[in-house]
């Protein structure tokens, strides 16, 4: 694949790297923190630096992009691959970049956090990659790397045609229905998105099962011979999976993982954290304090979040840029003024927060 879009390839890495272009022209209108990261209402939940956003997301989607063309073209099976299919790999992460990189742009101009345009036209565009990708599947040769990549298709060619052009089909009608649906409020588009996506999924997977069933019924189910572990060796496949697991295994034990101590001394609140620094307060410096229900803790601008905890500096429309370490499951916070400077605190439950509360109380009386 490589070998025969040269031209194509380099014209899609410099693709990746045009929103660097676009960032150095804006570099002074835009904000030292940016957004990089929306939830599924379109608020935005997650921010880094402006040099990260301009420079580093392109960078790091360019590193993905040559990923997945190295690993498509490794992949014996692709060496006679539809031409229209090898362009779709060589163009999907330069297109995921632009959108990402403009909507970072846009809604850095945007005084509300909320940005119903980005989600529409992220919508719009997925609706479309659904219907462009429909519209190739039932071209797309049998190969390990590119399309319904399930066991019926990969072990019989009739399977494989007939999948793909049912799956194509359905991939159409469902990236219509996205277009459609983008337009409408974001409650009723979520949930025809994810319904779409699982269409999109199942669909195709129900029927080469069925197709497998009726051939083996009737004797015409004749696995093909396959390269074992698709092409790769196993000792890439047995590192991979090693490698993969590792991650999952770390990242699930971070997020479900760590503790906030909160210590009341004889002159000072103690807040001791896991996976973050520790701090003091001083009872004497304290101008306010109130225990508060649910304080919504907007974007975090530096810091650790996880399942369990909320730990670092955070932004919200109520108080600014503040400071937070709390549990997620506790709806109590304690809201310590020291200075004009916010400071949130919780305990592990609502009990443990109120007590930490009158401790505080205590100790300032």
């Amino acid at each position: 694949m490589i070998k025969n879009n040269k031209i194509t390839l380099a014209l899609s890495s410099i693709a990746v790297l045009m929103p660097i272009v676009a960032g150095v022209i804006l570099w002074d209108k835009l904000p030292d923190t940016m957004v990089i990261h929306w939830n599924v209402a379109g608020t935005g939940n997650g921010v880094a630096s402006k040099a990260f956003a301009v420079f580093g997301i392109p960078l790091i989607l360019l590193v993905i992009h040559w990923i997945c063309v190295i690993v498509t073209d490794r992949d014996k099976r692709n060496k006679n691959q539809n031409p229209k299919m090898q362009k779709i790999v060589l163009w999907i992460v330069p297109v995921i970049t632009w959108l990402l990189s403009g909507s970072m742009y846009f809604t850095s101009f945007e005084k509300e956090s909320d940005v119903a345009n980005v989600m529409t036209v992220c919508f719009l565009l997925l609706g479309l990659l659904f219907c462009v990708i429909g519209n190739y599947l039932p071209k797309c040769k049998q190969n390990f790397t590119l399309g319904i990549k399930i066991k019926w298709t990969l072990e019989n060619e009739e399977n494989w045609n007939k999948t793909h052009r049912l799956g194509g089909i359905v991939w159409f009608i469902c990236g219509l229905i996205m277009i459609a649906a983008a337009f409408l409020p974001l409650k009723f588009v979520i949930p025809v998105m994810v319904t779409s996506i699982a269409v999109a999924a199942i669909v195709p997977t129900v029927y080469s099962y069925s197709i497998y069933r009726k051939m083996l019924a009737s004797g015409d189910f004749i696995p093909q011979k396959t390269a074992p572990w698709g092409g790769y060796s196993k000792k890439a496949i047995v590192i991979s999976a090693i490698v993969v697991s590792l991650i999952l295994i770390f990242s699930f034990v971070l997020m479900r993982t760590g503790d906030v101590e909160i210590v009341c001394g004889d002159t000072a609140v103690e807040i001791n954290a896991d996976y973050w620094s520790d701090i003091s307060v001083k009872y004497e410096d304290i101008d306010s304090i109130v225990l508060r229900d649910n304080v919504k803790s907007g974007m975090k601008t530096n810091g650790f979040n996880s399942a369990k905890l909320l730990l670092g500096t955070f932004t919200n429309d109520e108080f600014g840029k503040y400071t937070r370490y709390t549990y997620v499951k506790s709806k109590l916070c304690i809201v310590i003024e020291d200075d004009g400077n916010i400071l949130v605190l919780g305990g592990e439950n609502d009990d443990k927060t109120r007590e930490i509360y009158n401790d505080i109380i205590g100790k300032m009386n």
